[in-house]
């Protein structure tokens, strides 16, 4: 409609627009009609930042006054006579009932002389009530307005003399004596009164400019104490509404969730006694749980195992005690297939009643999605759920990144407030990925920090054995060999053989009994120096200096060499058994060794 929007308002010779009434129209550049694409938004909300809606066209204020919102009832009450909708609808009733009342207060043209009173009262009446908008089809566009322009402003349309004379009824004295008389302002407002003159006399129209004059001062000083105060209470309403919004949705949240427990520690013991633990000496009683494990090394199958003992009570992993639960377990599923899972925990022997899939693969996530998490919360307490289960992190995380403790601090909190508040239950276990080197979990160290107890998955690069370990509040089970069972996918675990780093240990100690004992058979009387280099020096064995005397000793407990002390100062010797007191070659050793003989044989009885 305009050919040059950015500068149309600013191109009428001596008007100062910046000058002119800024009232609210933020809210106008988000609701622009699509069904009026020939009616430009930013055009019309320019205006009205300027002029309010006294300078629009009768287009422009039709839509403005568009926006539906419904039944509300009183639109002031809800919008605010000050809002540009309300005040667009306001001035379309008042042009529509000045145009009719023109046409009943027209005097007749029957040639009949008009009562000198009647005409008085008239005039007087309309002097009284006339401002500039009472043209009808006043105050068009600016861009009209321009098209005038070249044109001897007494041929221009009342409208538009009355537009630009609004415009310069607003200066003050000081400003309308520095526009140069031929600007279109003081122009307009010189035609302006010829036009009044004519028809409401000298009189009339002195009054009816000067009110206009005072009225049009007055909007633009207003006072800014008062501007100020409006906009803080405005403002005051919002974040109060936003507030009492907030509130509501974390009370629906919440549910029946109790509040803050505080007690004395005598009160605390004296309440009846809870298990300690879910599970004994790997997962406490309410807790949180970060099961961490390493690419493939089974994290699902060990969580279903996990799984089926809560909800039977048999020994997790054939090692630990278990509390069962006595409703059903949620199983937050966002990385497995649903027919892949459920064939795994039927396989496992998972009661089909009592576990409650949430599958999310490839769909959206509901702890972001505040009628999908409400609606999931309402579900998951209606099954009587007691433990959480979400796997995994990484797909569940609702943050940008995760590791930014912070962002993975509040998703955590989140997660524990729908678990326990939302849904009521009581455990929570998360399982994640392991880092690049396969000790910690992947992301943030909060997760860590999170978690009651941490269970770590591993697996041994060279032996393909799987691991468990565990650190947490009263929980430590050092690496222990995982047991698979690839028929039934039962997991079983036995502390009794020892852990990973014993088994490390006992292996490489294992190795290096062989080379010693050859090395003492073929060196009888040998030292510790001598054995070492010796095993340095042989291409099939590789160890370290830790192992070097823990396998002495082992070779010796086995009955395999047997050592001797030289006394203070002196090496200890190593001979093999049976043989003692042959110095080593080099050292005056004799050719032939000599037979120690067998304890209580070959002496002479004391």
């Amino acid at each position: 409609m305009f050919d040059d929007d950015d500068d149309y308002l600013d191109s009428i010779d001596g008007l100062d627009l910046d000058r002119a009434e800024a009232a609210p129209f933020e809210w106008l550049s988000d609701h622009a009609d699509p069904d009026h694409p020939d009616l430009e938004w930013d055009t019309i909300a320019a205006l009205y930042r300027r002029h309010g809606v006294y300078g629009m066209s009768l287009d422009a204020l039709e839509v403005l006054a568009r926006p539906d919102f419904g039944d509300r009832g009183d639109l002031s009450v809800y919008l605010g006579t000050d809002h540009p909708v309300h005040e667009a609808r306001t001035e379309l009733r008042s042009r529509a009932a000045q145009l009719e009342a023109g046409r009943t207060e027209r005097p007749a043209t029957d040639g009949a002389v008009e009562d000198a009173a009647e005409k008085a009262d008239r005039h007087a009446e309309a002097v009284r009530t006339f401002t500039f908008e009472n043209v009808p089809g006043d105050n068009v566009l600016w861009a009209a307005i321009r098209r005038n322009r070249g044109i001897p402003i007494e041929h221009w349309s009342a409208e538009a003399v009355a537009t630009v004379a609004a415009a310069y009824s607003a200066l003050d004295d000081g400003e309308r004596a520095a526009l140069p008389a031929e600007t279109a302002l003081p122009a307009a407002w010189g035609e302006m009164r010829r036009r009044l003159t004519e028809r409401f006399g000298a009189v009339g129209t002195e009054r009816i400019m000067d009110a206009h004059t005072a009225k049009a001062r007055r909007v633009r000083k207003r006072d800014e104490a008062t501007e100020f105060e409006w906009r803080v209470g405005k403002l005051a309403d919002d974040l109060t509404a936003r507030q009492a919004a907030q509130e509501r949705v974390r009370a629906a949240r919440l549910g029946d969730a109790p509040p803050m427990d505080i007690a004395r520690l005598g009160e605390v013991l004296e309440r009846p006694g809870e298990p300690p633990y879910r599970v004994a000496g790997l997962i406490p009683s309410d807790g949180g749980t970060l099961i961490t494990a390493q690419r493939k090394v089974g994290k699902t199958t060990f969580v279903l195992n996990l799984v089926r003992s809560l909800l039977t009570g048999e020994r997790f992993l054939d090692q630990f005690d278990v509390q069962p639960v006595t409703g059903r377990i949620a199983f937050l599923n966002f990385e497995v297939s649903a027919a892949q899972i459920g064939r795994w925990a039927a396989e496992a022997g998972i009661d089909h009643d009592r576990l409650v899939f949430v599958n999310l693969r490839g769909r959206r996530n509901p702890l972001v999605v505040p009628e999908d998490r409400a609606a999931l919360a309402e579900r998951l307490r209606a099954e009587e759920v007691e433990s959480v289960i979400v796997d995994p992190f990484g797909r569940a995380f609702t943050g940008q990144s995760q590791n930014d403790a912070g962002e993975v601090t509040a998703f955590l909190l989140d997660l524990d407030e729908f678990v326990r508040a939302e849904v009521g239950a009581r455990d929570l276990f998360l399982t994640n990925h392991a880092g690049w080197n396969g000790d910690r979990s992947r992301g943030s160290t909060a997760l860590e920090d999170w978690g009651d107890s941490l269970i770590l998955l591993k697996a041994d690069a060279k032996s393909g054995e799987r691991y468990l370990s565990a650190l947490g509040r009263d929980v430590e089970v050092e690496e222990t060999v995982l047991h698979f069972d690839g028929e039934t996918r039962h997991l079983s675990l036995n502390l009794a053989e020892g852990s990973r780093r014993k088994n490390e240990e006992r292996r490489r100690t294992g190795e290096l009994v062989d080379p010693i004992v050859e090395i003492v058979a073929a060196q009888p009387g040998i030292n510790t120096s001598g054995i070492k280099a010796t095993l340095r020096a042989r291409s099939d064995v590789s160890f370290q200096d830790q192992y070097l005397s823990r396998a002495v000793e082992a070779a010796e407990s086995l009955g395999l060499i047997r050592r001797e002390s030289g006394g203070p100062g002196k090496s200890t010797r190593h001979y093999p058994a049976g043989l003692s007191g042959v110095p080593a070659a080099g050292e005056g050793a004799s050719e032939t060794p000599t037979e120690t003989p067998a304890e209580g044989v070959g002496k002479t009885p004391g």
